[in-house]
């Protein structure tokens, strides 16, 4: 029997029901309409940051590279040293051969000998062959000692085998930091700046960029400019889209002839043929003849891409002046955190405006006190540019192109040059 406390328990579980599901579907409608909102209207406040941060991320990978190729440029120009070194033992070497070749022909210098002073002369020069083919008792270079010319040669082939590993990790980093370069630029063009303090951070640290990568394009293109004229150095290129790469010739025909040695070793009835290997040499000599000719020619293209570059810094610094910038003074006292005892110097501003980075302790370092380390000129609220009167290697005065970054509140100073970057440190 259906009772009357049955009946209104019905109609009350059906109307709790009707109304959960009412409110399930009020829910379920919002989340709906919720999704389909576009992402910007309430994901602005967490896109913006990590563009920053992104931008921030891709600068630390940069720099990173920008050591690696450094620290590869300097293995490379170490690996060229040996081969000036070793090259003059070479030299010698074909040079008393050349004397040997002659007196036994009774050409040039030798001609007018009689049999008993021809005889005399070759055992002289016999006897100066061999000690240069001992070294005169060992050679060292770069900390290495050694006592023969084969032991060179051996050297010799394996630098070859280094230095194209070099330039093959170089021309990586390259496509790396270019990769790097699209990455950001894309990132700078989707970030929103939200007030003044923005803009002005953002424009410095874009200026930072573009000085960086000017100063990266000048240095290619000065060190590919310098390889092009020097005679010493040959260049190839697998195809006509290929990156050149550049290396001494020594190294150059110690590569070829590993290769040709291989060839005799690996091919069934092949012999030594002088004439056959001379021509590989002039077969090499001959493509790097042409291949640098047609980078010559492309040359200027470097030089259109470094307009451009410098046509954006021009930019950025104009719209970075029209920011209100309160400007770091950078004078007092720095440490230049090289070498067991640390030098100092004291940044003055000049009559015209510019700033003298004088020497007032060497520390451990080869200048002497009072001597004007740098001059300098404000570029904007924390950076500068000038030029440090530095030496060379082997002591030829130079003058280098710096910048320096003075951080907001003092508290250090990035300082570059295309040779180095060190942070400074206040005195205090």
């Amino acid at each position: 029997m259906v009772t009357k406390e049955m009946v209104i328990g019905l109609i009350m579980y059906k109307t709790k029901k009707n109304i959960v599901l009412k409110q399930f579907k009020i829910i379920l409608f919002a989340f709906i309409i919720i999704s389909l909102l576009p992402i910007s209207v309430f994901g602005q406040n967490y896109w913006g940051p990590s563009f920053k941060e992104s931008i921030n991320k891709i600068d630390e990978k940069i720099h990173n590279l920008i050591f690696q190729r450094k620290r590869n440029h300097e293995n490379q120009d170490k690996i060229n040293i040996f081969v000036a070194e070793a090259g003059k033992w070479f030299t010698a070497s074909s040079n008393i051969q050349n004397k040997i070749n002659q007196a036994r022909g009774r050409s040039g210098a030798y001609s007018n000998l009689n049999s008993q002073r021809l005889q005399q002369e070759l055992q002289k020069l016999e006897q100066e062959k061999n000690a240069i083919n001992g070294l005169n008792g060992g050679a060292t270079i770069q900390g290495v000692t050694f006592y023969s010319i084969g032991e060179l040669k051996s050297a010799m082939t394996k630098k070859s085998n280094e230095i194209i590993e070099l330039i093959n990790y170089e021309e990586q980093i390259k496509i790396d930091l270019q990769s790097l370069d699209i990455e950001r630029d894309k990132y700078t063009a989707e970030i929103e700046l939200d007030d003044e303090l923005d803009q002005q951070k953002i424009l410095e640290e874009k200026l930072d960029y573009l000085e960086e990568k000017k100063s990266l394009n000048q240095e290619d293109f000065m060190r590919r400019h310098e390889q092009l004229k020097d005679v010493n150095y040959w260049c190839q290129k697998i195809n006509k889209d290929s990156p050149i790469k550049c290396l001494h010739r020594r190294l150059y025909i110690s590569k070829l002839t590993a290769h040709y040695a291989n060839q005799l070793v690996t091919t069934p009835g092949k012999k030594y043929n002088q004439n056959e290997f001379a021509q590989m040499i002039k077969n090499a000599r001959d493509q790097s003849n042409t291949a640098k000719q047609e980078e010559k020619d492309r040359m200027d293209k470097k030089l259109i891409k470094l307009a451009s570059i410098q046509q954006q810094i021009d930019v950025t610094r104009k719209e970075l002046n029209k920011k209100k910038i309160i400007e770091i003074d950078p004078s007092g006292c720095w440490v230049i955190p090289i070498g067991t005892k640390r030098p100092q110097i004291n940044i003055i501003k000049n009559s015209y405006g510019e700033y003298d980075g004088i020497i007032t302790d060497p520390g451990s370092s080869a200048y002497k006190k009072g001597k004007r380390l740098f001059t300098m000129a404000r570029i904007n609220s924390t950076t500068f540019e000038g030029t440090e009167y530095s030496h060379s290697k082997s002591g030829i005065q130079t003058r280098i192109p710096l910048r320096v970054i003075v951080k907001k509140g003092i508290r250090n100073a990035d300082y570059r040059t295309s040779d180095d970057q060190l942070t400074l440190l206040p005195c205090w």
